[in-house]
């Protein structure tokens, strides 16, 4: 009897122990996220506007109208 209380114990200290380091883990984890300089939706936005409109701008009008497909005689 008493060998087995001894093993529920050490369980419980051991379970304690992960639960705590598991919690540090998590708030530290939370907190790296929060802190992260990624890019705001706005900034993704405007950066992919920006990346259109340099497309658009690389075309020539012959490009465009070839795509098209519409045209065949220019």
């Amino acid at each position: 009897m008493m060998s087995i209380t001894f093993f529920q114990r050490a369980i419980n200290y051991w379970n304690a122990k992960t639960l705590i380091a598991l919690g540090i883990l998590a708030i530290l984890g939370a907190i790296l996220v929060a802190c992260s300089e990624e890019a705001t939706t706005e900034e993704m936005v405007e950066q992919k506007t920006e990346e259109a409109a340099a497309e658009v701008v690389s075309k020539t009008i012959v490009d465009i109208a070839v795509e098209d497909g519409r045209f065949t005689t220019l």
